[in-house]
This record gives C-alpha cells, sequence and structure tokens, in this order.
C-alpha cells in the first residue's frame, strides 16, 4: 500500500473498535485483515463519523456506535478532542493480526488490540471482566445497549496472550498481561463472569482462591449418565476438573418452570452418576456474602482443601472484589422473615 493511500485511512481503537467487532459479529460481517504495521497518521473526520453511526444501526446499537469514536493514529498533529472523536496516539510497529478493516477509509483495532488499549483506562478487575466478555458468548452494555445471549467470542485467551507477547510495549499491555493470566473462554452470561472471578481469583484480589474454572465444559456422558440425561454431553457452568466439582449458575431467566427443574435435576443427577460433585449457585446467594461463604466451604471441602491465607485484610479485600463486580453484600430478597414480619 502507497504512503498516500495509507494516509487517507483512519483507525477506530479501544471502546469503539469493539463495538463495531461486536456489531459485526452479531450481524455476520466478516473483516478482513491488513498487512499494517503502524496506525495510520490521521483521525476520523465528522463524515466518517456520521456514516459509521448510521451503517451500524441494528437492535442492540439502535442510534449506532456511540459517539465520540476512539481513534488512533500515529501523528503527534492529530486533530484535538471533538464531540465526535476522541484521539489517542501510539507510534510503536505493531506485530500479528493488529488491525483489520471495515470500509476503503476506516481500520479498526484487533479485539486482542483493543482489549490491551481498553486496559490502559480500566481498573484491573474492570479489564478481566471486559476480557471474560470478549471470550463469552454474551454481549452487555459494553458492546450493545442490552445484553445478548448466544453469541460468538469476539476473541479467545489464547489469541490475547499470544498477541501480548508479541506487542508487550504497547501502553496497557502490562495490566492486560496481569488480566490475561486470569482470563478464561466461555462465559455465557454476566453473572457466570462474576461468580467465576469471585470465586476463582486469589485472595489477594479478594477471590476465594478455588482457581480459575473452566467455563461451560463439555462432558461426555458415560451410558449410564445418558440413561438419565437423554444427552450424550452435558456442559458445566463452572468446572474443576483436578476436582470433579462443576458449580452450577442457576438464574431466574434459564431455570424457571417444570421442564426446567426437570431438565436441571437430570442434570445433576447424570453428572453426579460419572463421580461429579454438583453444587448450585442462584442469584439471591450470589448476591448474599454469608450464602457465597457457605457454598465456597461447600466447595473446599469437597476438593479436600482448607482455606489459608497470609493475606492482611482479606474480609476487606472480599468486600470491595463484589462492589468492584458490581455485586451487593446481601440480597434484595430473602427467605427470612423481615424484622417487621411476625
Amino acid at each position: 500500500m502507497t504512503q498516500k493511500s495509507l494516509s487517507s485511512e483512519t483507525c477506530l481503537g479501544y471502546l469503539s473498535a469493539l463495538q463495531v467487532h461486536a456489531f459485526c459479529r452479531r450481524r455476520g460481517i466478516a473483516l478482513a485483515t491488513t498487512r499494517h504495521r503502524h496506525f495510520p497518521s490521521k483521525a476520523a473526520s465528522r463524515d466518517q463519523a456520521n456514516d459509521l453511526t448510521i451503517r451500524t444501526c441494528d437492535p442492540y446499537l439502535p442510534a449506532g456506535i456511540p459517539m465520540p469514536l476512539h481513534c488512533v493514529s500515529s501523528s503527534a498533529s492529530t486533530p484535538r478532542s471533538a464531540e465526535f472523536r476522541k484521539p489517542h496516539l501510539c507510534r510503536l510497529p505493531l506485530s500479528g493480526n493488529a488491525l483489520q478493516r471495515w470500509n476503503e477509509s476506516i481500520l479498526l483495532s484487533s479485539p486482542s488490540l483493543a482489549f490491551i488499549q481498553e486496559a490502559s483506562l480500566r481498573s484491573f478487575v474492570d479489564t478481566l471482566v471486559l476480557g471474560f466478555e470478549l471470550c463469552g458468548t454474551y454481549q452487555q452494555k459494553t458492546l450493545a445497549t442490552s445484553t445478548v445471549y448466544g453469541t460468538q467470542p469476539l476473541t479467545s485467551v489464547r489469541k490475547i496472550r499470544g498477541f501480548l507477547e508479541r506487542n508487550s510495549r504497547l501502553f496497557g499491555a502490562q495490566r492486560a498481561r496481569a488480566a490475561a493470566s486470569y482470563l478464561v473462554d466461555g462465559s455465557a452470561s454476566p453473572r457466570e463472569t462474576q461468580a467465576a472471578l469471585l470465586l476463582g481469583l486469589p485472595a489477594f484480589y479478594g477471590g476465594y482462591g478455588l482457581g480459575m474454572p473452566s467455563m461451560n465444559y463439555e462432558i461426555s456422558c458415560t451410558p449410564e449418565a445418558t440413561a438419565i440425561s437423554g444427552r450424550r454431553t452435558l456442559r458445566c457452568d463452572l468446572f474443576w476438573p483436578e476436582a470433579s466439582i462443576a458449580v452450577e449458575y442457576q438464574s431466574r431467566e434459564f431455570h424457571s418452570g417444570d421442564l426446567c427443574r426437570i431438565r436441571d435435576s437430570r442434570r445433576t443427577n447424570a453428572l453426579q452418576a460419572m463421580g461429579i460433585a454438583v453444587v448450585g449457585l442462584t442469584n439471591n446467594e450470589l448476591e448474599s456474602v454469608e450464602a457465597t461463604d457457605v457454598i465456597v466451604e461447600t466447595v473446599r471441602k469437597a476438593q479436600g482443601v482448607r482455606f489459608r491465607t497470609a493475606v492482611g485484610n482479606y474480609h476487606a479485600r472480599k468486600l470491595r472484589l463484589r462492589r468492584q463486580l458490581g455485586l451487593p453484600l446481601y440480597p434484595h430478597e430473602t427467605f427470612a422473615p423481615r424484622p417487621y414480619e411476625e
């Protein structure tokens, strides 16, 4: 590509790039990878921003990609911030599949690159939450105005880690690398992500230290388990293969009704028939510190381990992690009588 044509291009990065990638994934639009090793020198114009907004309208982004657009360029003479753009500067060379093409004049940071860029702006926990979403099968308000389930992942843990190895000097790479060591593929919902981080992260970060689970892990059924469940394979929401323990998150949305209860019961019995310990976790329990403590102790007993930590102020760290994940200390509804009830 000639220098002239390169200078006419602009590149979207950070959250703007991720929102375009999520839109394309929902619509089945394939994006071509470019061979560019540097960001272009130009920032998005108002006409480009308006055109992109119109072209990305869908049920989950009815107003298109929100403004301002995050633009990344290699020129220090990039125009200033405006209501339609937020410029960023990066002169470092890129390695690997770093940039993709939206159209003849707009490039996009790849999901892995945009993850690193966002890590430079986010806290450690927020970076983890974003990484789980990018490697999961859902899109929430970060990438869409309402939560979408059953989507294709935008990237994977393997791709993020590989890209980090090749681009270790990028701004945000240090925090992204720290978060990537705890990322897991396959989360199917924001609640599953919250549960995995709360249960799996080390005590230093306020987690329960169970180790990061595999998520929506597929298990081949034995003949006995197939006879119970009627299926040849089963998926566990959170699974620790070494200990053969599964934590099943039971949401109101997908686990209500008689047929769902029958299905869940048969799944649990089938897993137990294969020697897998199954522990249920409801929305109500996840929102309760005391209930979550009890459930975690059940998992630890099944693992045959005791919890010991030399981390100071562990309880305060645990409460801080819950706040960072958006979890309350007590559920909104409990089965216990209220103080004013007899």
